[in-house]
């Protein structure tokens, strides 16, 4: 609906009603009071400082296997992130209702992601979930390589929806799942801690590239760096016997 609006009215009319639907949710949210406990006020106080950081990641290597298999696939997918819009426009030249069949395809595979990867999480763990969604998200940089047409950037945008919201899920279980008797906003807050670290350095590294190698660079690079940190995260599961799944277990999920 979006795509068809910009192409009938532009954007000067969508725009501004997109943003005074966004600031009306904001004051709902606004709305909203949360009670912090004693325990989770405390733990703001130790926010994720480098020293929390290495002192963390010492005490519990694992996480610290888990961390660098995630920062080097949030690299791979981050720097990409700016070229996938350019790609769309400038080199398959779709319209912006064509963009907004790519954004519906997004929104309804999130669904299936999220239901999956809470199956997985539920059943078997939650590190199983990322290493399944960031294989899955491998697909996206490598469809926008070899595909090249408006059919695999719609299957491109599919398997991203379910990537990318089975992803969302899996990362605070992730948290969780470590912390153990611990408490695990101090993972989760580590783990934005790096996010927003690469979030800055990543977008950088793409443009460095993209004027050097274009597109297909800018997509080998992001793939290479997603089924790297993919190897990382599998050697970490072999390591910690997650493989181990049941026969049982596999079926519950079917």
């Amino acid at each position: 609906m979006i795509g068809l609006g910009l192409d009938q009215v532009g954007h000067q009319i969508v725009f501004p009603f997109l943003a005074l639907i966004g600031m009306s949710s904001g004051l709902v949210i606004s709305k909203t009071v949360l009670r912090a406990s004693a325990k989770q006020r405390e733990s703001e106080i130790n926010t994720s400082t480098i020293r929390t950081i290495i002192s963390l990641i010492w005490k519990n290597p694992m996480y610290g296997w888990y961390s660098l298999g995630v920062m080097v696939f949030g690299m791979g997918h981050l720097l990409a992130a700016g070229t996938y819009p350019m790609y769309q426009v400038k080199i398959l030249n779709l319209s912006n209702f064509q963009v907004g069949i790519l954004t519906a395809c997004f929104s309804l595979a999130g669904i299936i992601g999220t239901y999956f990867s809470g199956k997985i999480i539920d059943q078997i763990n939650p590190i199983f979930s990322a290493v399944i969604m960031i294989g899955i998200w491998l697909l996206l940089p490598t469809l926008y390589l070899f595909g090249g047409n408006f059919p695999f950037i719609i299957l491109a945008s599919i398997f991203h929806g379910v990537a990318h919201e089975g992803l969302s899920l899996a990362y605070p279980n992730v948290a969780i799942y470590f912390a153990d008797n611990t408490e695990p906003s101090i993972y989760m807050s580590i783990h934005s801690t790096l996010a927003g670290i690469r979030g800055l350095i990543a977008p950088i590294i793409g443009v460095i590239i993209f004027e050097h190698f274009s597109y297909n660079g800018v997509f080998t690079l992001s793939a290479f760096l997603i089924l790297l940190g993919l190897i990382i995260l599998l050697g970490l599961m072999y390591k910690e016997n997650h493989f181990s799944i049941s026969n049982k277990e596999l079926s519950s999920l079917k």
